[in-house]
C-alpha cells in the first residue's frame, strides 16, 4: 500500500505490536475489497485509553476525557484506487461506528504537514488542526481534533490563510485559539485556512 507514495515520510509505519493492538480489543479495522477480492484500502481506529501515546495529552485533555478519545490510524489505499475518495469513505464508516458506540467523544489524528490528500480528507471529516508539533521521532505533524458532542463552527470574519511551511505563524495562530479548517493545493506549497470559533 505504501508503494507509489510521492513522499514516504508522510506515512509513519506501524510496528507489529501496534498492528496487533488495532486488530485486538484496543482497536477496530475496516477494509474495502473489489469484486475480485483485491484489497482496495483499509483504515483503523485505536483506543489509547490512559496510555502515554494518547493524543489528547497533546491538547491538554483531563484524565476522564482521555478515556473518550479514539485515534484515526493507518489509512492506506492501493495505488490503482487512489484519488477516488476511498480513504475518506473508509474513515467515514469508522467514525459512524464510533458515534454509534457512544463511548468515544473525541476523534484525533495526526497528519504530515505536506500530505495534502490525508489533510484534505481529515478536514472534510470535520477534524480541525488544533496543534502542530514534532511526533514520531521529531517529524512535524498536525494534530487534528473533532468533538462529536460540540462541533466547531468557524467565524468567517476571522479567517486567515498561510502556507504550510510557515510554522511560526501557524504556532502563533494556534496559541491564539485559531483552528485549521481547510486546505488548498498550490504549486509550491499548501495553503492552510485558520479561523476562530463562532
Amino acid at each position: 500500500m505504501v508503494t507509489g507514495l510521492q513522499d514516504t515520510s508522510t506515512y509513519y509505519p506501524l510496528t507489529e505490536d501496534e498492528v496487533a493492538m488495532l486488530l485486538g480489543e484496543r482497536g477496530v479495522s475496516l477494509g474495502a475489497f473489489s469484486d475480485e477480492g483485491e484489497l482496495i484500502g483499509y483504515a483503523a481506529a485505536y483506543f489509547p485509553g490512559s496510555s502515554p501515546d494518547n493524543l489528547g495529552l497533546d491538547l491538554g485533555l483531563c484524565s476522564g476525557r482521555l478515556l473518550q478519545v479514539a485515534h484515526l490510524e493507518a489509512g492506506l489505499v492501493s495505488p490503482f484506487y487512489r484519488g477516488r475518495g476511498w480513504q475518506r469513505r473508509l474513515y467515514q464508516e469508522l467514525i459512524k461506528g464510533l458515534i454509534a458506540q457512544g463511548k468515544y467523544r473525541y476523534i484525533l489524528s495526526t497528519v504530515a504537514c505536506n500530505n495534502y490528500p490525508a489533510l484534505h480528507n481529515s478536514l472534510r471529516l470535520k477534524l480541525y488542526i488544533t496543534e502542530l508539533r514534532e511526533k514520531y521521532g521529531n517529524m512535524l505533524r498536525y494534530v487534528l481534533f473533532r468533538d462529536i458532542k460540540e462541533p466547531i463552527n468557524i467565524n468567517p470574519a476571522s479567517v486567515i490563510s498561510c502556507r504550510h511551511t510557515d510554522i511560526e505563524l501557524q504556532h502563533r495562530l494556534i496559541r491564539q485559539g485559531y483552528y485549521g479548517f481547510d486546505v488548498k493545493y498550490n504549486t509550491d506549497s499548501l495553503v492552510i485556512y485558520y479561523g476562530v470559533k463562532d
